[in-house]
Order: structure tokens, then sequence, then C-alpha cells
């Protein structure tokens, strides 16, 4: 396909401007702004309608990096967001999603430092929006009832 953009674009983070590698999540985005959620395996291909991608071709880009598909579209790869994440994750318990989050967060007035006790993890997506509230000084405990 297309050889890797030696420069890389500026980061969108701090600390996320390491090249991707194989094992690690990232989000392709198509023209029409569509996200696909994929972990990068050495030796896979990612198809659509758009094309096909082989994920050795986004190992060792940068973020932000645009691709061309086999049939020449550009699709866009970036490392997920927490809400990436929650809207794509493969489901099995009912799932928390961010607008959602969001007004549990601030009705339980969750904030940096809080400890939160959690009953019933289920997919986690809750628990992740908990943890990124509390912060590093907070602590997030959750139950599970496995039945």
């Amino acid at each position: 396909m297309t050889e890797p953009d030696p420069t890389p674009p500026a980061p969108l983070l701090p600390g996320t401007d390491a090249p991707l590698a194989a094992g690690e999540l990232v989000v392709l985005i198509d023209r029409r702004r569509r996200r696909y959620l994929l972990e990068l395996t050495a030796g896979e291909e990612w198809h659509s309608h758009a094309g096909l991608v082989p994920h050795d071709d986004l190992i060792g880009r940068h973020e932000g990096s645009a691709v061309r598909t086999n049939r020449n579209m550009e699709i866009v790869v970036l490392r997920p967001t927490r809400e990436d994440y929650v809207l794509k994750m493969k489901r099995g318990a009912q799932v928390v999603y961010p607008k959602d989050q969001a007004a549990i967060v601030a009705a339980a007035d969750v904030r940096p430092g809080c400890t939160v006790v959690e009953a019933g993890a289920g997919s986690g997506a809750l628990t992740l929006a908990l943890l990124a509230a509390v912060g590093p000084a907070g602590r997030v405990i959750s139950f599970e009832r496995r039945g």
C-alpha cells in the first residue's frame, strides 16, 4: 500500500506520539466519519466497504496518519477515546453510554480524590468513566456477583 510518513503529525494528547504497535487498539475513520475499532495484529487485514488495509501498513505509523485502501479510499488511524471504546466494544452486559455516564458522575458528585463503591461492574463502561473522574488520587471499588 503506502509507505509510512517519516514526519509524525502533532500528537492530539501528551504522551500519545509513540508509533502504533501490534496489540494496540485503534480507530479507523473513513471519509463519512464512520469509526471502526480494531486491535492491530501483524499479518491481518481490515476489510470494509471502503476496501482493505493490511494491519502491517498501520503498525509503525503515528496517530493521525492517513492511509489509502486498495480501493484508494482514505482512512485516518487514531488511538480510541474512552467514548470510542464504550460505543464500539463487544457487549455482554448492558452498557452505560457516555451521555448517561456523564449524568451519573455529575449527579453523584464524583470528582478527583473520591472513593466510589460500584455494585455490578457489568461491561465496565461506567467503571471507566468513574476511574477517569476520580483520577489517580481516587479509588473505584467494584463488586460483581456471579451466579
